[in-house]
């Protein structure tokens, strides 16, 4: 049952957040930009882990919270609504340190997809404003806060907080 509703929650999202990007370019045609914008977004998908490093926000937890990460968690894939509708096999996906590690490693798999996205729909952005479409540029930006830098906020947060149960069961 988790599994569906996590594979709708995610259809949505993905289509609600690429639908004004792919319009965008269905009606500008593929041209050189498109191509550089895919190639170096798909590029930076490919960087060392001292590239994303870099790119956490914070260190503190109450950042992410103050900016709404518990609120961003009810509505996404494993998140607050989806455990409501569980069951008790489903219930949990880090089950000790092995899964807790295996998880931060899926955690950095989607953090990539969506960079590499964030800077697509940016360059996306970009190119919208550069061509004098203005709504278009304003649509894809809020596109790119909904779709990706909430889901960079939230999995930057979760893995301060696995980060932390490691830290303290390693120390045990």
């Amino acid at each position: 049952m988790r599994k569906t509703i996590n594979h709708i929650i995610n259809f949505f999202w993905t289509l609600l957040a690429f639908y004004p990007v792919l319009d965008y370019w269905y009606h500008t045609g593929i041209n050189n930009w498109f191509i550089v914008s895919i190639f170096i977004s798909t590029l930076i998908g490919f960087a060392p882990g001292k590239f994303y490093r870099q790119l956490h926000f914070s260190k503190r937890r109450s950042f992410y919270e103050n900016l709404g990460v518990k609120i961003i968690r009810k509505f996404v894939q494993n998140g607050d609504l989806v455990k409501k509708v569980q069951t008790e096999k489903e219930s949990t996906i880090i089950k000790d340190v092995a899964s807790a590690k295996k998880y931060l490693l899926t955690l950095e798999m989607y953090s990539r997809f969506h960079w590499v996205c964030f800077f697509f729909f940016l360059f996306s952005s970009f190119h919208a404003i550069f061509t004098g479409q203005a709504l278009s540029s304003f649509v894809m930006l809020l596109a790119n806060i909904l779709y990706n830098i909430t889901a960079i906020l939230l999995q930057q947060y979760n893995k301060m907080r696995i980060q932390r149960i490691l830290t303290i069961v390693h120390d045990v």
